[in-house]
């Protein structure tokens, strides 16, 4: 591999999240140790007090 490209993101608003929380009841949580990145599928319910 000659050439390694990185790309850089930043999170969301609180207030993106929440309008996030109330549209859709699913997503996927991505994380990363120790070098490895994984993404975990998950359904949620919000109701604007509670997750």
């Amino acid at each position: 591999m000659d050439r390694v490209e990185y790309v850089y993101t930043i999170g969301i608003t609180d207030e993106e999240v929440e309008d996030r929380l109330e549209r859709v009841d699913s997503g996927v949580l991505v994380l990363a140790a120790d070098g490895d990145a994984y993404a975990v599928p998950a359904a949620h319910h919000y109701d604007a007090d509670s997750l």
